[in-house]
């Protein structure tokens, strides 16, 4: 399922979707921003912002997820001033939910490369190697979120996602007893994206 989600009311953006493929490109993208992101264009499985999906076996307690295979490619080649972060973004919930929701109670987010000047909420705290990839962990206790930054860029996702989700509960941010409610993967963009592109993306929940 894609979105074409536009956080910032100056913004204007279009997305075409590839219905064979099922990736998808960003073909027109205006507004910017020194602060927050203004725009959020992702393809999810799930239950998010009034649309669903099937088949993906979620919502799921956090204890009863055994993997995540997934898969995942972006590229820039075609918007080289963008500034944005490539993400997956894991949306968790305290009970099982089966409604549509539009912002996780807990969250787990990777960043597949930071943008200069911008960065996670929360603070530095260490770094973990989940897959063979060093990742930078920002945490923030307030919102209940933390973020898996690449120390280099990651353009190709191929691997299990459980094992950020196992980090994540030895950090405290989730609890076995959690749900998790969406899995997405996208674009947070600060501005100049027309022309990023998403390709190849599978999640798999067992």
């Amino acid at each position: 399922m894609i979105q074409n989600k536009i956080d910032n009311l100056a913004a204007t953006q279009a997305v075409t979707y590839y219905a064979d493929t099922g990736n998808f490109s960003i073909t027109q993208q205006t507004g910017s921003s020194a602060a927050l992101p203004v725009s959020f264009p992702s393809i999810f499985i799930g239950n998010n912002n009034g649309h669903a999906t099937f088949g993906s076996g979620l919502p799921k307690l956090t204890s009863a997820t055994l993997s995540i295979p997934t898969t995942w490619a972006w590229s820039n080649v075609n918007a080289p001033s963008a500034i944005f972060a490539p993400v997956y973004e894991l949306w968790f919930t305290e009970n099982l939910n089966n409604n549509s929701i539009t912002a996780p109670e807990y969250l787990l987010a990777i960043w597949l490369t930071m943008p200069a000047g911008h960065s996670p909420i929360g603070f530095p705290s260490g770094s973990v190697v989940i897959n063979g990839i060093q990742w930078n962990i920002w945490i923030d206790y307030i919102s209940f979120s933390i973020t898996y930054v690449a120390a280099a860029p990651v353009r190709n996702m191929n691997f299990d996602l459980v094992p950020f989700i196992d980090n994540a509960i030895e950090n405290s941010i989730i609890l076995n007893t959690d749900s998790l409610h969406d899995v997405i993967a996208g674009f947070r963009i600060w501005s100049g994206g027309a022309g990023l592109a998403s390709s190849n993306f599978s999640a798999l929940v067992n």
